[in-house]
Parts: C-alpha cells; sequence; structure tokens
C-alpha cells in the first residue's frame, strides 16, 4: 500500500512540473493595427488589446463595443444618434438618405434632424411658420405604428430598424406631423 501511494504522490509530482515547464497557450497575439475576424468583424489592436469606445484613427472616428468590434449602421449613445458608415467612420457634417429618409448630421457625428422624404416639405412649412420660442428635443419615430418616443424609451429596441426615424424639434410638430406619444415614455 505504502508503495502505491509513493507511486500515485511521485507521478503526481511529475504531472504537476510537467504543467510548469509546459507553456500555456495564450490568446492570439496581434500586431498593432487593424483586423478581421472568422465573423468579418473588424477590430483594432493597441500593445495586443483591442479598442473599446470612441478612437480617432488616421483622423477618422470610429466606435468599438465592449467586445472589440467596430460598428456600424446606427449607434444610441445616452440620448444621441451616429451613423457609422460600412467601413465604420462617424458620418459628419452632411445631410445623406438611409432607408429613404434624410439625415442631417453635424460636425460632432450627432444626428440632428431626420425626416421621412414624404413629409419633409410638409415638415419645412410647419417649421418656418412656428414661433422661435419652441423648445427642440430628440425623438424616435415609429413609421409603422404612428408613435414617437424618447431615444430612452424601451420601446425604441423593440422597433423594426426600418421603422425607425429620428428628429429633432418641437414635440407639437411632431403631432402635427400625425404622431402619437408613446404612453410607455410619454414624450
Amino acid at each position: 500500500m505504502k508503495k502505491i501511494k509513493k507511486l500515485i504522490s511521485s507521478a503526481l509530482c511529475i504531472f504537476m512540473t510537467a504543467l510548469c515547464v509546459v507553456p500555456a497557450v495564450s490568446a492570439a497575439e496581434y500586431a498593432d493595427g487593424w483586423h478581421k475576424d472568422s465573423n468579418s468583424n473588424y477590430f483594432y489592436t493597441v500593445d495586443n488589446s483591442k479598442l473599446t469606445g470612441w478612437y480617432i484613427i488616421d483622423g477618422n472616428s470610429y466606435y468599438f463595443n465592449s467586445s472589440g468590434v467596430m460598428h456600424t449602421g446606427w449607434l444610441n449613445v445616452g440620448n444621441d444618434y451616429y451613423y457609422m458608415g460600412s467601413d465604420g467612420i462617424m458620418v459628419t457634417n452632411t445631410t445623406m438618405k438611409i432607408g429613404g429618409k434624410s439625415y442631417t448630421f453635424g460636425s460632432d457625428g450627432k444626428v440632428y434632424t431626420s425626416q421621412s422624404t414624404a413629409s419633409t416639405k410638409q415638415t419645412k412649412q410647419k417649421s418656418s411658420s412656428s414661433s422661435k420660442s419652441k423648445s427642440s428635443n430628440s425623438y424616435v419615430l415609429n413609421t409603422n405604428t404612428k408613435k414617437f418616443h424618447y431615444p430612452t424609451c424601451g420601446s425604441v429596441s423593440d422597433m423594426k430598424e426600418k421603422n425607425k426615424a429620428y428628429y429633432t424639434g418641437d414635440r407639437q410638430d411632431v403631432i402635427d406631423s400625425g404622431y402619437v406619444p408613446c404612453k410607455k415614455c410619454n414624450p
């Protein structure tokens, strides 16, 4: 019995020693710069670590999620909305059509106005005849249900992207355009 215990003890010591000698398998090491993973997601590494959050690379603004993947498409940060092109670069200083709707982006990349193509003329007419004392708020419009929401409303994440329109302006103008306030967030 003593011989078996000694044999097991010796085998265990040899095994433990081997674990210390064999190098541990580490995560892949990357040179600094752009990389593409097996799912065609792009990421950027510095000192073998993936970037997360906002970064300016070669003069362009990018956003990387908590896993380090470069974001494309619409991005909601707090109460602000941004649009990242298919190349991941934040859209700035322009008006562009996305999904049949026009969006205006400021120098900071935030979307400031959005209108469906059909209602642009009507909304501009109402805006020009409005008094200057109107308040300006950001809303997400559901073009399917004709309800409008605060960007932070839980219902916004349930909407299909094709039904979303982003609007910054006066609440009454949204109502006058045929939208009703969400009963959940009561904008």
